[in-house]
């Protein structure tokens, strides 16, 4: 049917004229014709579009796992240790932002922010741990330099695997009730005798001086070794701190970063009868020891019950009968299973580059 567009009758299709008013139709078939042939365009489709589920990854996460990886590593080397200390720091920081920013925008990332506060976390204790021991050290080293009764002998060497004493000038301070006498020096006094000398290197090149003694008495000895060229410049500085137990050995030990086997050694040394720390003077033996791969492990027995918060063991590698490396490591982190008298434990010590056929174990409270 047609629609008349002048006076809306009806008509029937292929109708030419209105029959109620006379009006042309031809305008409506045109436009109705028109009308069906339009098509809309087809809509176009975005490519590029990312998908619905795809997250960015927050930055703050990446930084903070980045900073975690590198405090791990700066944190176990000694000239490094406090910038990876640093570094954890501001890496825990930035990956407690990261996961704070993650669980509000629901960014990606999480992962990366949890191993990075993992990582800078355990580097902090580490670190927190390493300072507390240099700085217990340091209080040591303060209180024995604080204690009336202070010797200081001076040797000289050229050869510093066979050190000679050549000159010797002695200062005392003495109280009403201390007395010093003129033969204690660092060669020759009544707190131990050395019975063995030795010099390395190690991996690193760095020179290694050993003096082991033998001590006569209980008491604590704090030794700075100071190494001069010919003309009289120091090549180096080197302090050494033992705790001695009467009948028991123990060793000096300097270090220096220079060649110093033809250099002049000067030692000033300082003793303090007893020791102010804790525990028991003999605690801990060694069993056995056996090496496999690039690990020594050393069977250790405890045979008292107080175990020292500082106790360590000490021990010398020989070849051929000669000192050729030394070693030293707390009880607490070594051998952490040793909780009672008759308990024991076995200390796994890294002993890569090292050549020995044997060893030496020594017990210092």
């Amino acid at each position: 049917m047609i629609k008349c567009p002048s006076c809306g009758f009806e008509n029937n299709d292929g109708t030419k004229f209105c029959n109620e008013c006379g009006a042309s139709l031809n305008s409506t078939q045109e436009n109705t014709t028109v009308a069906e042939t339009i098509t809309p365009p087809p809509q176009q489709t975005n490519n590029n579009k990312k998908p619905q589920n795809y997250k960015k990854t927050d930055n703050m996460s990446i930084v903070g796992l980045c900073l975690g990886i590198l405090s791990m590593l700066f944190i176990l080397i000694s000239t490094a240790r406090i910038l990876g200390f640093l570094g954890a720091i501001i890496g825990l920081v930035f990956s407690i932002a990261g996961l704070a920013k993650i669980k509000k925008t629901g960014m990606a990332g999480k992962g990366l922010a949890t191993a990075g506060l993992v990582l800078s976390s355990v580097a902090i204790i580490i670190g927190g741990i390493l300072f507390t021991i240099g700085f217990v050290k340091g209080i040591s080293s303060a209180i024995k330099d604080s204690e009336p009764t202070t010797i200081k002998t001076e040797i000289s060497t050229s050869d510093s695997s066979d050190t000679k004493a050549t000159e010797n000038t002695k200062e005392s301070t003495t109280e009403s009730t201390t007395e010093t006498t003129a033969e204690e020096t660092y060669e020759q006094n009544s707190y131990y005798e050395i019975v063995e000398q030795g010099t390395f290197y190690n991996i690193l090149n760095y020179t290694h001086i050993v003096h082991k003694v033998l001590a006569k008495q209980d008491a604590t000895v704090s030794a700075t070794m100071i190494a001069y060229s010919e003309d009289g410049s120091i090549l180096g500085k080197s302090t050494s701190d033992i705790t001695l137990t009467s009948g028991e050995y123990n060793y000096f030990e300097y270090s220096f970063e220079n060649d110093v086997s033809a250099a002049t050694l000067k030692v000033t040394v300082s003793f303090e009868r007893g020791s102010w720390l804790d525990g028991a003077r003999s605690a801990v033996v060694m069993d056995q020891y056996n090496q496999s791969g690039d690990y020594l492990y050393i069977t250790l027995r405890q045979v008292d019950d107080n175990i020292g918060a500082f106790a360590k063991y000490k021990i010398l590698y020989y070849k051929n009968d000669q000192i050729v490396d030394t070693d030293e490591g707390f009880f607490s982190i070594f051998a952490e299973n040793l909780n009672g008298s008759g308990s024991t434990d076995v200390a796994e010590i890294w002993v890569y580059g090292k050549d020995f056929d044997r060893i030496e174990y020594m017990f210092e409270p």
